[in-house]
């Protein structure tokens, strides 16, 4: 229920994430709580509420995780605690820049 272009934001910021934070296999077990982050931060700056209900995507976090691992990765599926660190955690290597330029953003 995000717009095309928050989705496409969404994306920037976790190839922005993924190129400062250098993890490795790290950054893959946490990835379906680090996309959780990342669409929760998004919704956060469309409703200008500090708390946004969730709920229905911890359970795209479960399935992004279950497909990960059938794929032979190694992912767990997000909790409460691992979404708010990985939020802290892209914030801080990001620099709290939660709009970083995009091709979209240059041409307009």
């Amino acid at each position: 229920d995000m717009p095309a272009k928050s989705w496409f934001e969404a994306v920037s910021l976790l190839d922005h994430y993924v190129a400062l934070a250098h993890g490795g296999a790290e950054i893959r077990q946490l990835l379906p709580a680090t996309c959780v982050a990342i669409v929760k931060m998004q919704k956060k700056g469309e409703s200008m509420m500090p708390q946004v209900c969730m709920s229905h995507l911890w359970q795209h976090g479960r399935v992004l995780a279950q497909m990960l691992r059938d794929h032979g990765f190694v992912a767990q599926n997000p909790t409460d605690e691992e979404v708010l660190a990985q939020e802290l955690a892209v914030l801080t290597a990001l620099g709290w820049r939660i709009s970083p330029p995009t091709i979209e953003t240059w041409m307009s």
